[in-house]
């Protein structure tokens, strides 16, 4: 299938999606092909008398999982498996004696990018251009925010269930599924280790069981006190705050969902303009606890496009609804954003502001 449109498509789908050079379009992701994985994805469903005390202890782990991430002095090497990219990483953290989190994620090839966390503060340090703070308890990107909360925050949405034991970086660990309620959104295969809840390897899965990104630690140590090196930072430069004034203009469109998953609710909304492209949309960032997707509204200038689908980790739906064009983009599978999508209307709204 060949899809044609101009201008302002291309342009908000290269800006929104540049990662997405090397994703197929209008395809779905691979079966997995890692045994261990695929067998584990595959399991048989608890009976419904056995089903709440499975998802107590499914729940529970969760919850384990959750405090190591917090209160572990760990350090981990680890591979980062995402659509067709390859990354190996290095993971630090620790909790010192004043129970401030000293949180540090370094890439190990190419650039020396890396990212520094003091409880709610995380530096971006790239050497290709401006490094920059914010504040965040979680550094974004390499695992969701979402295993950082008590499951009681998604038991509504998601189920958790025990499927057995494994061996993951020569460690015991328990396995466990994180399965959607409603299969409107992915889900995951949790490995954490027995010994300490520490999450050892994730899968993130579609609703049939494909695998659309994972992490995977080839190494873990575990300390009993701060570590040392991690000690060391706290001397390290930080660099500035983000204040970009242009991310808090008000949006220019008022956005009316005709319909979402079950507990998305709107986080956060702007207009902006684009890194990439320099084309200005409205940005709607919507999670269930879990799981998030964004909503990107901008003013189609250019003859009626052909909707645009892209699967993978993130997933992407574009349309032209009149005269915009929208996309809805992220952790969710294609035909989930594409009825979200379909069944968005958008209204103007009357500025109280100047407009650039």
């Amino acid at each position: 299938m060949t899809i044609k449109y101009a201008t302002v498509a291309p342009l908000l789908l290269t800006g929104l999606l540049f990662s997405f050079s090397s994703a197929p379009v209008l395809a779905l992701p691979q079966q997995a092909t890692d045994p261990n994985t695929s067998a584990a994805i595959q399991v048989e469903e608890p009976s419904e008398a056995d089903r709440a005390e499975y998802e107590d202890i499914g729940a529970s782990w969760y919850n384990r999982m959750a405090q190591a991430l917090r209160q572990l002095n760990f350090d981990a090497a680890l591979v980062h498996v995402q659509d067709d990219r390859i990354e190996p990483l290095r993971w630090l953290h620790g909790l010192d004696e004043s129970q401030q989190e000293v949180e540090l994620v370094m890439r190990l090839n190419g650039p020396d990018f890396r990212v520094l966390r003091f409880d709610d503060q995380t530096a971006y340090y790239q050497p290709a251009s401006n490094s920059y703070s914010l504040r965040s308890n979680v550094v974004h990107g390499l695992i969701p925010a979402g295993f950082y909360e008590n499951f009681d925050q998604l038991s509504d949405y998601y189920r958790a269930l025990p499927v057995g034991g494994a061996r993951v970086a020569d460690r015991d660990a328990q396995h466990i599924r994180v399965i959607s309620r409603d299969n409107l959104r992915f889900g995951y295969s949790l490995w954490l280790d027995k010994e300490t809840g520490m999450l050892l390897k994730s899968a993130m899965v579609t609703p049939q069981g494909d695998v659309v990104e994972q992490i995977q630690l080839t190494s873990l140590a575990i300390h009993p006190r701060f570590p040392a090196n991690l000690e060391e930072l706290r001397d390290v430069p930080r660099p500035p705050l983000l204040y970009d004034t242009d991310r808090l203009m008000q949006v220019r469109y008022k956005l009316l969902p005709g319909w979402l998953p079950e507990g998305f609710k709107l986080l956060r909304s702007n207009h902006h303009r684009l890194a990439m492209t320099g084309i200005r949309a409205d940005y709607f960032l919507f999670s269930d606890g879990l799981t998030e997707f964004s909503v990107y509204i901008a003013e189609a200038d250019a003859p009626p496009m052909q909707p645009v689908a892209i699967s993978g980790s993130d997933s992407l739906y574009s349309l032209q609804n009149n005269e915009f064009v929208v996309t809805v983009v992220g952790s969710i599978p294609v035909p989930t954003a594409q009825r979200i999508a379909e069944n968005i209307a958008v209204e103007p709204v009357v500025s109280t502001g100047t407009q650039p």
